[in-house]
């Protein structure tokens, strides 16, 4: 599965899963997701891409992440 940026997603993992959404993919094995933690509001999160599933319904939470996306510069890959 292919996840690109601003993608609607679902992280599994120890305990139930959380709605987040795609921010950048740094390789084949991990993407960024913003997701939203209960005590700290929303915060970036590097995951395995095996613990990503998309998603089509638009979550509770998906406002504040786009507002994170938004003010948060594009990631540069590559050499400078």
């Amino acid at each position: 599965m292919e996840l690109k940026m601003g993608e609607l997603v679902t992280v599994t993992g120890t305990g139930p899963g959380a709605d987040g959404i795609v921010f950048d993919t740094p390789s084949s094995g991990k993407v960024v997701v913003a997701m939203m933690d209960p005590a700290r509001g929303p915060r970036f999160r590097t995951v395995n891409t095996k613990a990503v599933s998309e998603r089509a319904e638009a979550g509770t939470d998906d406002r504040a992440l786009q507002l994170l996306i938004r003010r948060t510069p594009v990631p540069v890959h590559g050499a400078a």
